[in-house]
């Protein structure tokens, strides 16, 4: 149920360069509003300015700390113009009258549901969705224990159509695509030979060689019609593909790429970043997440502007792999935060995560199942059977689950 606080809110306070002055908010128009907290007992107030003069709106008063961040602010006058900012919906405009204040939902955040199931979602292991900038299109993988081909699907009517091999792929291991934040090209992983007439690669992490399952970043760009077919891949610099156990990238706004990579010859996972300068790369640099070295952290899914990844990470033994949140301000890493086990069901190996085209859906691989009833009719059943030759088979699936209550519930702008 959501909360709701109307405050008139004559006189409020904010800092412009370090001193305090008065205003009246009904007077000033603020088009450029961020988040805001509310506190018990609350009173509208204007927090303070962030960068670029903008201000921070706070709801705040006496009580003991944060109770929720705001799901929306809107202001009770015409002409509203509306905005998005990161964990608030915003309507501004016109003249300041009263503010509606709605508070998020505190209580649980939402649970994951299965992506396309029996099409997308289907008996194999299928993971690691790159979606084109319009939601119309998702590559993806699917593989077994020897084969991993990167398929294409196209929605059509709200329906996506059986998936196909990408025309780049299905000669070699081919998995993890992610696409640019622009669509204009994308980034997979593949054992290809890195000259006309090798041999796949190998790989060597967690403490064992890997025959041919080894992996280095490839690039295939979209053609001038906005197709992909006949498009050729290229591999990415010798200063991102430093060795051959090189996986799951993560291109974000800038053109920089996050991938992982063991820490250590043959040892552990953890992140890297490499900077895009000009046509190569800066060399790679470790994302500093606080992870030991024995500890593992897999595949990141970086927002474009990177103020917040999703990644998963080893670092919770008892859970097995876990889906964790970091969030990024000035230029800093926080610690991650586990997300819940309602997110990130214990011991069903939760990976490959990846955003959607909103960039505040996140996308996600799992071996979870849909827990049987017991005790259960003869329909019950034959349905689980059905559901078992689709999908539901303790297999990797793709699961999606919005991010607005995570967002919504970190740090507050640094």
């Amino acid at each position: 149920m959501v909360e709701r606080i109307e405050s008139g809110g004559r006189v409020a306070r904010r800092t412009v360069r370090g001193r305090a002055v008065r205003h009246n908010v009904r007077r000033r128009v603020r088009r450029h509003l961020r988040r805001a907290v509310i506190l018990p007992g609350a009173a509208l107030s204007i927090a303070g300015v962030v960068a670029g003069g903008r201000p921070a709106v706070r709801v705040g008063g006496a009580g003991d700390g944060p109770v929720g961040m705001i799901d929306m602010i809107e202001t009770v006058a015409p002409a509203r113009q509306v905005r998005r900012a990161r964990g608030a919906e915003l309507a501004a405009g016109g003249r300041w009258g009263r503010l509606r204040v709605a508070q998020a939902n505190d209580s649980t955040p939402s649970a994951p549901t299965i992506f396309a199931p029996g099409v997308i979602s289907g008996p194999a292991n299928d993971l690691s969705p790159a979606f084109t900038p319009d939601g119309e299109t998702v590559f993806f993988t699917r593989a077994n224990s020897t084969q991993s081909t990167i398929l294409v699907s196209h929605r059509s009517h709200g329906k996506w159509s059986t998936p196909t091999i990408a025309s780049f792929s299905g000669e070699w291991r081919d998995l993890e695509p992610t696409m640019a934040p622009d669509g204009s090209y994308l980034v997979f992983v593949s054992n290809r030979p890195t000259v006309a007439g090798g041999r796949p690669l190998d790989g060597s992490y967690n403490g064992a060689a890997q025959p041919t399952k080894g992996g280095n970043l490839w690039r295939v760009d979209r053609g001038p019609g906005g197709g992909w077919e006949g498009a050729k891949p290229y591999r990415l610099p010798d200063v991102v593909n430093t060795n051959t156990s090189i996986y799951a990238p993560s291109v974000v706004a800038d053109g920089g790429v996050y991938f992982m990579q063991p820490v250590t010859p043959g040892g552990t996972f953890h992140l890297f970043r490499a900077q895009r300068t000009g046509s190569t790369f800066a060399p790679p640099v470790e994302v500093p997440l606080g992870a030991g070295e024995s500890v593992g952290d897999f595949d990141p899914a970086v927002a474009p502007d990177e103020t917040f990844m999703v990644f998963s990470s080893s670092r919770l033994a008892e859970k097995g792999t876990s889906l964790f949140i970091a969030f990024r301000r000035k230029g800093v890493w926080g610690t991650p935060i586990y997300m819940g086990d309602v997110a990130s069901v214990p011991g069903s190996n939760n990976i490959e995560s990846r955003l959607g085209p909103d960039h505040r859906t996140l996308y996600f691989s799992s071996a979870r199942v849909t827990p049987a009833p017991t005790p259960r009719d003869r329909a019950t059943t034959e349905a689980g059977l059905a559901r078992m030759a689709a999908w539901d088979n303790g297999l990797m699936n793709i699961w999606t689950v919005p991010l607005d209550w995570w967002l919504a519930h970190g740090p507050p702008p640094g």
